[in-house]
């Protein structure tokens, strides 16, 4: 189905919603309000909580996220769109492939405030508890999730790097994670990983 828009502040966020799907991340900068912000309304997944400003919203929110996934991924496909002067609202669903080339589809309701032609504020709403089956697999108990490091606890985060390196190229050949070890008993840590990797050879 396709959507049209019906206002300026209806154009400007569907712009915004297919720059952010093409993977653009310097043109979703450039929508932004200086004074945005980004809500994930959920609990306990990468990036809940409230991002702040361009650099907060893009540089610590959307390239850790959108690193989860295949380069280009996931794409939101605008379902129905709503506004009532310069507050919009819109139901999406998504599609890709994370880093590890497993599926990913879910979906998504957004409420949209638009300031002096920008993207002033966004709340996001999504099915969390599947996005935790698939980043967080049961067969892991120690590692926790690695959305904000420097903590005492193990954790991992599973991250395609390949867009940000520039000194050489990045070829792994696979799903790569990146680690943080924490304080626990190395022999349990090891242990978790390989029933992990178990798990993760058994649904490939």
């Amino acid at each position: 189905m396709s959507v049209e828009a019906e206002t300026e502040s209806e154009q400007l966020v569907l712009r915004f919603f297919a720059t952010l799907s093409a993977g653009d991340l310097e043109g979703v900068r450039r929508m932004l309000h200086e004074q945005a912000t980004w809500e994930a309304k959920v609990r306990s997944v990468p990036g809940a909580g409230v991002h702040r400003g361009p650099a907060g919203i893009v540089d610590e929110f959307l390239k850790p996220i959108r690193g989860l996934f295949r380069p280009g991924d996931p794409k939101i496909l605008v379902d129905t769109i709503a506004s009532r002067g310069n507050f919009v609202m819109i139901e999406s669903h998504s599609g890709g492939c994370l880093a590890d080339g497993r599926p990913y589809e879910n979906l998504y309701a957004w409420a949209v405030e638009v300031r002096d032609g920008k993207i002033w504020a966004l709340r996001e709403y999504f099915d969390s508890h599947y996005v935790m089956q698939l980043i967080a697999p049961e067969a892991i108990e120690l590692f926790g999730i690695g959305y904000s490091w420097g903590g005492y606890e193990s954790l991992a985060l599973p991250f395609d790097c390949t867009p940000a390196r520039t000194a050489t190229r990045f070829t792994p050949g696979g799903p790569t994670v990146r680690f943080s070890v924490g304080l626990e008993d190395i022999e349990d840590l090891q242990a978790d990983l390989d029933r992990g990797f178990a798990r993760m050879r058994a649904t490939a």
